[in-house]
Formats: structure tokens, C-alpha cells, sequence
């Protein structure tokens, strides 16, 4: 998140340093064209990160579903 925050700071900076002059330079637009891949390079990380604890939460949630019933089972076993 904070990456995300840092980027938004320098591409921020860069538009404002390059809205000083007539146009961007190679420079800025060199610089620009890279922190946008950063940016889409991090969203893709965060994108894979939500499906993996999507995954992880379903597993967490199976799991449990199948403990209480292995729970009832034996309780029910107990009771014969």
C-alpha cells in the first residue's frame, strides 16, 4: 500500500514539474511510462494477493464445515 502511495506522489510530482513547461521532456515521459508499468505491476500483484485470500478464507471456511460435522458424527456416535 505504501508503494502505491509513493507512486501516486512521484507520478504526481513529475506531472506537476512537467506541467511547469511547454511539454514532457523524453525524460519525464521515460519516467512516466515507467511508473505507470510499477502501478500496473503492483494492481496485478494485489489482484493475485485478493485470490489468494479468497482461496484461503474458502479453505478456512471448509474446513470448519467439516470439523462441526466430524464433531456431530461423534457426538451422535457417543449417543448410540
Amino acid at each position: 500500500m505504501n508503494k502505491k502511495i509513493a507512486l501516486t506522489l512521484a507520478i504526481g510530482s513529475t506531472l506537476l514539474l512537467a506541467g511547469c513547461s511547454s511539454g514532457p521532456d523524453d525524460q519525464t515521459m521515460s519516467q512516466i511510462k515507467s511508473l505507470n508499468g510499477q502501478i500496473e505491476q503492483l494492481n496485478n500483484e494485489i489482484a493475485t494477493l485478493k485470490q489468494d485470500q479468497s482461496r484461503t478464507e474458502m479453505k478456512a471456511t471448509d474446513a470448519e464445515i467439516l470439523r462441526t460435522q466430524q464433531k456431530r458424527t461423534s457426538q451422535l456416535k457417543k449417543k448410540r
